[in-house]
């Protein structure tokens, strides 16, 4: 029989259909566990590419790469959020592949079929497009819904560079530099990227005084490139 847990059929092609049997299984645990869906909000995670939009198929970690198709990866994330708010989940949280400095998060073809090196610039730059076209699709089916950008693995490029020793790789700094380049390169008509609110991860450094100038440096960041220095933070 037909399974009523499928939305589609979805994209271009009309070929994709989701499945939600296993979000209505952990939604139904926690209306069972707490009583109610109600009064706490969720953050959802984007962390991986299904094997039919992986733009690396073939490979072992496929879940890793960009689609191969953003129309595709469009639809269907579109969807996802549409069903978000049929079951009553208004503007939510969205997390896309956090940390993708991390080769084990994201990775990105070369023109020869080979991955490109951890972190470098033509990987974040795709980031950056998979944030944007990602951000379209999901303010198209919810305006109140956000995505957080990057959740990266510290706060800092330079940081980040240190920490890898490594000074070709690119890290939080970059990601918003590389923002504000795409959003002027874009036609008038395409909706701009937005920073709805920055996501970055704390790891050891928890006191205050070495906390509150990583969030005064990316507010900085963010006025230099011309993004509001009060979006908010969030650290994990």
């Amino acid at each position: 029989p037909p399974n009523p847990n499928l939305i589609g059929p979805l994209g271009p092609k009309k070929d994709l259909f989701l499945d939600t049997s296993p979000f209505d299984a952990m939604q139904d645990y926690y209306r069972d566990t707490f009583g109610s869906n109600e009064g706490f909000r969720q953050t959802f995670g984007v962390g991986y590419m299904p094997k039919a939009l992986s733009s690396n198929p073939s490979a072992d970690n496929y879940q890793t790469y960009p689609p191969a198709d953003y129309a595709e990866w469009r639809a269907v994330l579109e969807a996802a959020v549409r069903y978000l708010n049929k079951r009553g989940i208004d503007d939510p949280y969205l997390i896309l592949f956090g940390e993708p400095e991390s080769d084990t998060i994201f990775n990105v073809l070369s023109p020869d079929r080979t991955p490109y090196p951890l972190s470098t610039e033509p990987v974040l730059r795709e980031y950056v497009r998979l944030y944007a076209e990602s951000q379209r699709a999901v303010k198209a089916a919810d305006p109140g819904a956000k995505v957080s950008a990057m959740c990266a693995g510290v706060y800092g490029s330079d940081l980040f560079r240190d920490l890898r020793q490594a000074p070709e790789q690119k890290g939080l700094d970059d990601f918003i530099a590389y923002v504000a380049e795409y959003n002027a390169a874009l036609p008038p008509d395409v909706p701009h990227a937005e920073l709805d609110n920055i996501c970055w991860q704390g790891y050891s450094w928890r006191d205050e005084k070495r906390m509150m100038p990583m969030a005064r440096h990316i507010q900085a960041v963010l006025t230099h490139y011309g993004f509001d220095p009060a979006a908010p933070q969030y650290l994990s």
